[in-house]
């Protein structure tokens, strides 16, 4: 019987960071045009957040996006999970989320799960909003994709079940007057913005 997971560790950093070409035009080597860094900068004046706990990204890459979090929120506030770490940041845990100890995810008021694809890494991408959702605290929120995913992981249902209320991305920039300007709308909608109420 094949294994269903078969994550090899070598093998996702040579992928992730060595062969950026073959992840489509649109991910802009995850730098200032990245979808992820343009969500992030529209919203956060716009989010509410609890003000002590954790910042989180999942899926740190070459730190562009983390790194708006780090600006507005301060780097003493932020963490971040990645295969690699090239930036050398100490607040950037290294190594695949499934072999994370789950004791060092503190309480968080924000999460992001950017952590690969639903193509190529579904697993890892599942186990991390689990886990992470889980470590949200009243007020939270969590972002990631929305249950038309390619592995059809039913997002909405399993936030609902943590307590999260949930909209798309598209109907909070409708809701809060943002600017649609150089985000393709397609992404606002298969995205989940989910709120934690305990």
């Amino acid at each position: 019987m094949k294994q269903f997971n078969t994550f090899n560790y070598k093998n996702e950093v040579n992928y992730w960071y060595d062969c950026i070409d073959k992840h489509g035009e649109d991910v802009y080597s995850y730098g200032p045009k990245y979808y992820v860094g343009l969500v992030i900068k529209k919203i956060m004046p716009f989010l509410k957040l609890p003000p002590t706990e954790k910042i989180c990204m999942l899926g740190t890459h070459n730190c562009y996006s983390f790194a708006l979090l780090e600006e507005f929120y301060g780097k003493d506030r932020c963490i971040g999970f990645d295969l690699k770490n090239p930036t050398n940041r100490s607040n950037i845990i290294e190594g695949s989320i499934l072999d994370l100890n789950i004791d060092l995810i503190p309480p968080l008021s924000f999460c992001w799960n950017d952590l690969g694809n639903y193509k190529r890494n579904p697993f890892e991408k599942m186990y991390g909003q689990i886990v992470f959702a889980n470590r949200i605290i009243n007020g939270g929120v969590f972002i990631g994709r929305d249950s038309s995913n390619r592995a059809r992981f039913p997002a909405e249902a399993l936030m609902s079940e943590f307590n999260y209320k949930n909209e798309t991305l598209q109907n909070f920039f409708i809701k809060n007057n943002i600017s649609f300007d150089g985000i393709d709308e397609s992404l606002l909608r298969s995205h989940l913005i989910s709120f934690r109420e305990i």
